[in-house]
């Protein structure tokens, strides 16, 4: 569950590393049942693979939206059976990825803290903090407002019937999308809910059916010239 190294000269070391631990948490004191709940996925591991990270929280999304099955990340990670090689598949947002600590030997490592400059740190975090809540605030006023606009006018495309919004050219999608405006819970809609009417949905592909990355023997075997005789070297 990672990506293999672009750079040849790193094939070798891209394909071993493990996680130790994880666990999900939510971040914030809205409902489980509420879509906009965040939630924080901490990993601990003795090294990261590239791109490791970001793949499994997409396999992880994917199980969780119920479009695979829960067995998928065990069989992905039992290379001698169900994937010999890797399945493509998109990584997931890199926006909310953080490496927020690293731990280290006492006896290797002795940091020296300084007021002044910690000080400075913490001004220039809160100054950021406080930019981006107020924009945050904005945004969420705007969001706000919409869907009061939206809810009005899905209701109103719902009450016309089906006879008088099919010879006044309304869209099936659209209606269909007005129908689930109005059932959803105070009206508010997300994620999926809200993509482009004009674009259409796309054909889930189960992983099983992916076509399949290159296995690290096909990518060595590929090297020639400088590069192979780098990899020979290592």
């Amino acid at each position: 569950i990672a990506r293999a190294d672009k750079d040849d000269r790193q094939i070798a070391a891209s394909f071993g590393a493990s996680v130790v631990d994880r666990d999900e948490d939510a971040a914030d004191t809205k409902s489980v049942d509420d879509p906009d709940t965040l939630y924080v996925m901490n990993i601990k591991g003795s090294a990261f693979l590239w791109h490791q990270v970001r793949c499994m929280a997409n396999v992880l999304f994917d199980v969780g939206r119920g479009k695979d099955s829960p067995d998928l990340v065990r069989e992905l990670l039992d290379v001698s059976k169900a994937f010999p090689r890797k399945p493509c598949y998109p990584m997931a947002s890199d926006a909310p990825l953080l490496l927020f600590d690293c731990l280290f030997e006492e006896s290797q490592l002795f940091w020296q803290r300084s007021f002044v400059a910690l000080h400075e740190v913490l001004s220039t975090i809160h100054s950021t903090w406080r930019s981006q809540f107020i924009q945050n605030r904005i945004m969420e006023t705007m969001w706000r407002c919409a869907q009061l606009h939206l809810q009005q006018v899905a209701r109103d495309i719902v009450d016309n019937g089906d006879a008088k919004n099919k010879a006044a050219g309304v869209k099936q999608s659209v209606l269909d999308s007005a129908r689930t405006v109005v059932s959803a819970p105070h009206g508010k809609v997300h994620g999926e809910q809200l993509e482009p009417l004009s674009r259409l949905p796309a054909k889930y592909q189960r992983y099983a059916e992916r076509d399949m990355e290159m296995t690290r023997e096909e990518r060595v075997n590929r090297l020639s010239g400088k590069e192979l005789q780098r990899y020979r070297a290592r």
